[in-house]
């Protein structure tokens, strides 16, 4: 029997509206998780520490009886079918250690504009999920997380393609205290009119987003 866990890495009260958005999706998921931990502390450093809040989240979600972990980020969408879809790709695919969904997709509703990962290795932390045997000492709490992530657990992982607004996308936004720095940096396909957007989440969620793109 599958037991959902869901860990969500936060820092209050920088993603207070962002959390709030997104503990409401989580209630609105067409299959509901077993065990919610959301690991919030102060960042005093200024550095990444997402692979510590994520090792601490996957100790915690195993200790409550969890065999499948899904990593959700709190200011990323997801849309309301995420945990049925990732548990039941999950259980087709002989549960991996990892399971990702693929290719990666980013928004920055600051820039309006996107990027699409189409040759990327790895998946990113935001979109992928755990088994119960996967392997999180890959890499010291300051480094990049998912990239050394997917390559330790390489021979046990999954691949797959989400489509048809089923997919997650991470948003970029520069509000509070943000993991990606360099984000503000990439280059961004333009979206004036914010087409693409529309097509990638739902309605509640486009809503939302233009809000927050107001207090840029």
């Amino acid at each position: 029997m599958t037991k959902v866990g869901v860990i969500i890495p936060t820092c209050n009260p920088d993603r207070q509206m962002f959390l709030d958005n997104l503990m409401n999706r989580i209630s609105r998921q067409t299959y509901k998780p077993d065990y919610v931990v959301r690991i919030d502390y102060p960042n005093n450093t200024d550095k990444p520490d997402l692979t510590k809040r994520y090792r601490e989240g996957y100790e915690l979600t195993k200790k409550n009886g969890c065999n499948f972990t899904v990593f959700m980020e709190d200011d990323d969408y997801y849309p309301l079918t995420y945990l049925e879809d990732m548990k039941n790709e999950w259980e087709k695919n002989n549960k991996p250690d990892l399971l990702g969904n693929w290719p990666t997709r980013y928004y920055h509703i600051g820039f309006c504009g996107y990027r699409i990962y189409e040759k990327l290795k790895h998946c990113s932390a935001h979109c992928t999920a755990l088994g119960d045997n996967a392997d999180l000492n890959v890499c010291e709490d300051t480094a990049i997380f998912d990239l050394f992530l997917w390559e330790k657990n390489l021979e046990r992982s999954v691949k797959i393609n989400l489509q048809d607004k089923h997919f997650p996308v991470s948003i970029k936004h520069g509000i509070g205290m943000t993991a990606g720095r360099k984000h503000g940096e990439r280059k961004y396909e333009q979206d004036r009119n914010f087409e693409m957007l529309k097509k990638w989440v739902d309605n509640q969620e486009f809503s939302f987003l233009m809000d927050m793109r107001s207090l840029i």
